[in-house]
């Protein structure tokens, strides 16, 4: 019978091996958040070309981009626990419910924040008593950057189903090839090209909102189309809520009680 004190060490061999799987599934993922950071930051280089009034309003904007992008961020992260709990129980149909719940928690969520931050600038702008010129190039900016927000939300939601699923390559692969899409797309929507007019700060964020709808078709795509991605089966039913929040399978209250507090903490 083995007892505590005569089970053998761990060799260091096995310590390599775990670590190495542990690095690559978290260096892939912050390689993809470090693409997403690019692509925020192209925006505020381009914008500084036009002026330091669109600059500065830009910046009001994407502070609450990212309170509203972190309101739904926190329901994305009960994606490992829940649905890896019923894949390793061997329950594919139960993971596959959940998954789908947490889908359409988070886009819910991401579409009320976007509503949320779009009726906060103008208190957040007058509180800090900006000029008129700034309101209204926030004003202007935001309008898309407020549409991206669930898209935003969808894209961390594919990056983590995928991570639950040791295929992480993909959505690096996608964020770095649309940072070159979105560094192309501000420089011709900000200062035009050919027959496409100049859109100035409008045209910053109307090329945020085009990469992320770009970027949430992309990994949708790999989730439907790639091994191990398409076992899962994510979008079979997605659109039956009768069977997707079904009693037996319904963790909507898990979701919400898991994810709020982690949200808040996140902003």
């Amino acid at each position: 019978m083995t007892t505590p004190d005569t089970v053998p060490p761990i060799s260091f061999d096995e310590i390599i091996t775990k670590v190495r799987s542990l690095i690559r599934p978290a260096f892939t993922i912050s390689l993809a958040f470090f693409a997403q950071a690019l692509i925020i930051s192209t925006d505020v280089m381009m914008l500084g070309w036009l002026g330091v009034e669109q600059l500065a309003s830009s910046g009001f904007v994407a502070r609450l981009f990212m309170l509203g992008f972190l309101l739904a961020m926190g329901f994305n992260i009960t994606i490992p626990p829940l649905v890896g709990q019923a894949l390793g129980a061997g329950n594919r149909v139960k993971a596959r419910q959940i998954t789908q719940q947490i889908f359409w928690v988070v886009w819910f969520t991401g579409c009320i924040s976007g509503l949320a931050m779009s009726k906060i600038l103008p208190l957040y702008l007058g509180v800090i008593d900006q000029p008129t010129t700034i309101e209204q190039y926030a004003y202007t900016y935001g309008f898309w950057i407020w549409l991206a927000i669930p898209f935003a939300n969808m894209t961390s939601f594919f990056r983590l189903f995928m991570t639950i699923h040791k295929r992480t390559e993909p959505f690096v692969i996608v964020a770095l090839s649309l940072v070159v899409v979105n560094f192309v797309l501000d420089y011709v929507l900000i200062f035009g090209f050919w027959f496409i007019p100049a859109l100035g700060i409008q045209g910053a964020s109307l090329a945020t909102f085009i990469v992320s709808v770009l970027h949430v078709g992309a990994l949708g795509w790999c989730a439907y189309t790639m091994a191990p991605y398409k076992a899962h089966n994510l979008f079979k039913g997605i659109l039956v809520f009768g069977r997707i929040f079904d009693r037996g399978t319904r963790q909507v209250t898990n979701i919400l009680s898991t994810g709020f507090p982690i949200s808040l903490r996140m902003m």
